[in-house]
């Protein structure tokens, strides 16, 4: 999924991000090198996602984009592929979140 092709394309991310989940948990992070936020939908990948940890990090993306002051955030359907979960079951969470800096896209099916 997302975070394979993430690792593909920084390869050094997946050491970086496991340092940081044992330091600080399962959270959203950005990563300004990367210019990438990591937002978490899954506690172990061998799980499906869940509706409460997209909710818990779609907040904290806000925080994090606030904080760095990001203008355009583009996403996948947070979720929606190996996760397992419905697009209009994670909308519904995601809809008065996130504002219109997080730009939604996917491949037209």
């Amino acid at each position: 999924g997302v975070a394979l092709a993430a690792a593909k394309r920084f390869p050094n991310l997946p050491s970086l991000l496991g340092a940081k989940l044992r330091a600080t948990g399962n959270h959203a992070y950005y990563w300004h090198e990367f210019r990438l936020l990591t937002l978490p939908t899954k506690e172990a990948w061998t799980q499906p996602s869940t509706l409460g940890l997209i909710e818990r990090t779609a907040r904290e993306a806000v925080h994090l984009a606030d904080h760095h002051e990001l203008t355009e955030i583009y996403c996948p359907r947070l979720g929606c592929g190996l996760g397992g979960l419905a697009w209009k079951d994670v909308a519904s969470v995601l809809t008065g979140l996130w504002d219109g800096r997080f730009i939604i896209v996917h491949k037209a099916s």
